[in-house]
């Protein structure tokens, strides 16, 4: 669906609108097609990509009164140069001599171009997908020489990782892909190389003293079916095997991408085991979190925390009336109360254990929160991080849900096997992708930063047990 009109207006509201979408080939390029039918063969509205355009993030939004959808924006975005300091580069700068344009910072500025939104995650994640490749096909290249008072240059390395998970906890299948991102300021027309921690440059690295990165680790990677943008020197590729550029002006753009191969004997950052029970129309679920690492004060360690943690256990449809209950304007969810594992809080909790009259809750969570959302079908999990600070390693998060179903309540004949788990690590990745150099010819060399990120997807298999006998009281009933 697409958000009509494309700019907002105070004296009017905006509304969704079905349309078909291709991304077509063109004389200029690559370009967005928007048709109101499917076998219609004049577009209604064209956008041909550039490569200072950019995809936002998933988001939702409130869609009616029943519930939201999932959204995603193409935006515009240019830099200005203005005062300031972000601030975890504040560190950094003063460590090293202070320069007279520390102070200066590119701040970026977004403009909506067109945005997009679906009940089903799964589809507008597919759009994305065939947008970020078509960005990454699109030719583009540095046509002409810009002057700043401040040169600096940013890569972004990010790590996406996917694995199905057995019942005991063990890797069946994984995989990962390194994306690397790229942005630029930098006065003139310089070409610009960067190395990785590839084997085949093992004991061939040949840079200047300032065009190194400070890394973590002396491992090093093996990289499969490595992709580049057109920007890049194909032939030095394979000589050296280094990425030599023209970088493009003032704008992110995807620099490569390429597979790696986890290793299946590595610990998981975050281990999750699930079970679901189902007894005389008791209905139960139970998920285990375990924590491996630890969060310190301090960073010597290069201990980071799993951020944006989110667990999904689907429900079926026929009980997703006892987690949801009528507002005056719409509907809500039931939200899981904070209660640990082993720990009662309150006189009046003890007296009421002790007597017998402990109002049951539907849910219980020992960190995060946790509720019912229609957008997903299903029980969402989430703890912003995890581990707290100064909290030790190994240690354990619990989760129960619990339904006592009634007579007229139907029980499905199957259940969903598989629960999904996502959450971040900054500043980190799963292969030990590194930048280790990156040089610019420039007289004046600029500023460097490497960031970098990993994104974990599990998909863990639930161990479902149900007793005969329930299932032959409920067809009696």
């Amino acid at each position: 669906m697409l958000r009509q009109p494309t700019k907002k207006k105070l004296a009017g509201n905006r509304f969704w609108k079905t349309v078909f979408v291709k991304i077509a080939k063109i004389k200029e390029g690559i370009a967005i097609q928007l048709f109101y039918e499917e076998n219609q063969t004049e577009p209604f509205q064209e956008l041909p990509l550039q490569p200072c355009y950019a995809l936002s993030n998933l988001s939702v939004q409130q869609y009616d009164q029943f519930g939201k959808i999932h959204t995603v924006k193409i935006q515009y975005v240019f830099y200005r140069e203005r005062v300031g300091i972000k601030p975890e580069r504040i560190t950094p700068s003063f460590v090293r001599k202070p320069k007279p344009t520390m102070i200066l910072d590119h701040a970026p500025q977004m403009s909506e171009l067109l945005k997009f939104g679906s009940l089903d995650e799964d589809l507008l994640r597919s759009f994305v997908w065939e947008v970020e490749d078509a960005f990454m096909k699109l030719e583009s290249f540095r046509d002409k020489t810009l002057s700043y008072n401040k040169d600096e240059v940013t890569a972004e390395v990010w790590e996406e990782y996917e694995a199905h998970i057995d019942k005991l906890g063990h890797v069946k299948t994984h995989k990962g892909r390194v994306r690397l991102f790229f942005m630029a300021f930098v006065t003139g027309m310089p070409w610009c190389e960067l190395g990785l921690n590839d084997k085949r440059r093992k004991g061939r690295e040949v840079v200047g003293r300032h065009d190194i990165i400070p890394v973590k680790t002396e491992d090093w990677i093996n990289i499969e079916t490595p992709e580049f943008h057109c920007s890049v020197d194909l032939d030095e590729y394979e000589k050296t095997h280094t990425i030599k550029f023209h970088p493009l002006d003032a704008c992110q753009f995807e620099l490569c991408r390429f597979r790696v191969r986890p290793k299946y004997n590595r610990e998981l950052p975050l281990q999750v085991r699930c079970q679901q029970t189902l007894k005389d129309r008791h209905f139960e679920i139970r998920c285990d979190m375990l924590v491996t690492g630890y969060h310190a004060n301090t960073k010597k360690h290069g201990q980071f925390p799993c951020e944006d943690i989110e667990v999904r256990f689907k429900i079926p449809e026929q009980w997703i009336y006892l987690f949801r209950y009528e507002k005056r304007f719409g509907y809500g969810s039931f939200k899981a109360s904070a209660r640990k594992p082993g720990k009662i809080k309150g006189l009046e909790r003890i007296t009421m254990i002790a007597q017998g009259t402990m109002t049951p809750t539907l849910m219980e969570a020992s960190s995060g929160t946790a509720k019912y959302e229609n957008l997903y079908h299903s029980v969402i999990w989430r703890i912003s991080r995890l581990p707290e600070r100064n909290q030790g390693a190994y240690k354990s998060h619990l989760f129960v849900l619990r339904l006592d179903l009634g007579p007229h309540d139907d029980i499905p004949e199957s259940f969903d096997e598989f629960c999904q788990v996502k959450f971040t690590m900054p500043s980190s990745t799963v292969s030990k992708t590194q930048v280790r150099s990156i040089s610019v010819d420039n007289p004046n060399p600029p500023e460097k930063w490497v960031r970098y990120l990993a994104k974990y997807q599990y998909q863990v298999e639930i161990d479902t047990q149900i007793e005969s006998g329930s299932e032959q009281g409920a067809s009696d009933e």
